[in-house]
């Protein structure tokens, strides 16, 4: 019953925040391979590609690298730096993003939970800076099915600009986790990704596909 409620609850999002304009249809990849170096800190290397499917064409890009340190069995901090481009010819803009992070990892009756927060320290090459706080909250299906280890998940991701701009970015996830053992897990979604401009909400529809390697 409780995901039957937490689905009504990420229907009703889209109802209310994707009443806007349509801006696009984009498929995103990313990729990240990830090492233990010790038993307590975690290095991860990461890329993210958007393709716009209307246009034809990749409009962003980013690499990060991020340490994560296990303060908790639950709980872990981390340290990041993000090198980003997006945008197309005269439009083109880059961005080095130092970024903290702090995330809960747990279970609820065998519920996976996923708690993270993130300060984004934003530095455009256009000279424009700001602070921007993200949180994002995960909930996964306690019963994976088939040997495929089919695993389904909601989430939902917002993103608030602290130099008094406010909340500007919601997203929506409804998506499925697979393969997820020891080398390999693979996330396979739909995102609702709203976007507030010119005091109106505008949304994309994005199909993506993440793969996580670890060694």
């Amino acid at each position: 019953m409780r995901y039957i409620f937490f689905a009504a609850i990420l229907l009703c999002g889209i109802c209310c925040f994707g009443q806007g304009h349509k801006t696009g249809t984009y498929l995103w990849n990313y990729n990240s391979l990830s090492g233990n170096l010790s038993s307590k800190t975690q290095i991860v290397f990461s890329e993210k590609l958007h393709y716009n499917v209307d246009q034809g064409q990749f409009n962003y890009y980013q690499t990060d690298i991020i340490f994560y340190r296990q303060v908790h069995k639950n709980f872990k901090l981390g340290v990041a730096l993000r090198n980003a481009h997006g945008g197309r010819n005269e439009n083109r803009v880059s961005e080095v993003t130092p970024q903290l992070y702090g995330v809960y990892q747990g279970a609820v009756k065998k519920a996976g939970i996923n708690f993270s927060n993130r300060l984004d320290f934003r530095n455009f090459d256009n000279g424009t800076h700001y602070v921007r706080y993200r949180n994002k909250f995960s909930l996964a299906s306690p019963v994976a099915y088939t040997k495929l280890n089919i695993r389904p998940y909601l989430a939902e991701e917002m993103f608030v600009k602290l130099n008094g701009e406010g909340f500007y970015n919601f997203r929506l996830f409804g998506g499925l986790y697979l393969f997820d053992i020891r080398f390999l897990k693979v996330n396979l979604f739909y995102c609702r990704n709203m976007i507030q401009s010119d005091d109106s909400w505008k949304y994309q529809n994005v199909t993506a596909l993440y793969l996580y390697f670890k060694i």
